[in-house]
């Protein structure tokens, strides 16, 4: 299994969610460390897992009816989901409050694994690697700086 990260953003998001070509962002910091312990777990028949990060203002949620999606394409066994990130938090965080707001919006997608045949030791195993991860992905950026 594989995790891939994007995000549907309002422009006054901390930058530091982001990459760009002086630094990697923390989307894809904490992307790349769960990806490195993922590939160490068998994750059944799913081949991959997509999130869409929405970190837009809750007026957009309410007006445009947005909601957070899960969806299981069982063609290719992919599990897609579209999950909200903290606003208002998201506007000055620092990188690891970044890091510490995009942990358990990816925690909220793991009781829908099941779906994708993947048993709660496994869901508990691949919770454990999203917070590892998490720490991993503070840590490294703080040992650069």
């Amino acid at each position: 299994m594989n995790l891939w990260c994007t995000s549907e953003a309002a422009m006054d998001v901390s930058p530091l969610f982001f990459s760009n070509p002086e630094r990697v962002g923390a989307m894809i910091q904490l992307q790349n460390a769960i990806n490195r312990h993922l590939s160490k777990i068998d994750g059944g028949e799913c081949n991959e897992w997509r999130v869409i990060f929405m970190i837009v203002h809750e007026n957009h949620i309410r007006d445009l009816k947005f909601h957070e999606t899960r969806r299981l394409s069982r063609k290719d066994m992919t599990l897609h989901f579209r999950v909200f990130v903290d606003h208002e938090a998201s506007k000055t965080a620092d990188f690891s409050t970044c890091i510490d707001l995009l942990v358990p919006a990816l925690e909220r997608t793991l009781p829908y694994f099941s779906k994708a045949k993947i048993g709660k030791e496994t869901q508990e195993k691949i919770r454990a690697i999203v917070r590892l991860a998490g720490e991993e992905a503070k840590a490294g950026v703080a040992s650069k700086h």
